[in-house]
């Protein structure tokens, strides 16, 4: 999901959606084969979007059901306080 994030954020040139790509391209460097479930802090998220988290957590939910649609499971858990969702 992280690398159809970072797909779909080639395409902007803003800072908002260069600064993300970084946080996700970081995120994707450091995760493992196996992993399939990760977590984002919204305040690294609104730190990374200039303060509008939204603009990554809609982006993430999104490719999420995007993903879980394909898979036809429900296995991602997210929390609305702490985390944007899961991927």
């Amino acid at each position: 999901m992280l690398e159809r994030a970072l797909q779909e954020l080639d395409n902007n040139n803003d800072p908002k959606s260069l600064r993300l790509k970084g946080l996700f391209e970081g995120e994707l460097k450091w995760a493992g084969q196996k992993r399939d479930i990760g977590v984002f802090r919204r305040l690294d998220l609104a730190e990374a979007t200039d303060g509008e988290p939204e603009f990554a957590v809609g982006l993430l939910r999104r490719l999420e059901k995007e993903c879980l649609a394909g898979r036809g499971d429900s296995a991602v858990h997210s929390s609305h306080h702490e985390a944007a969702p899961a991927v």
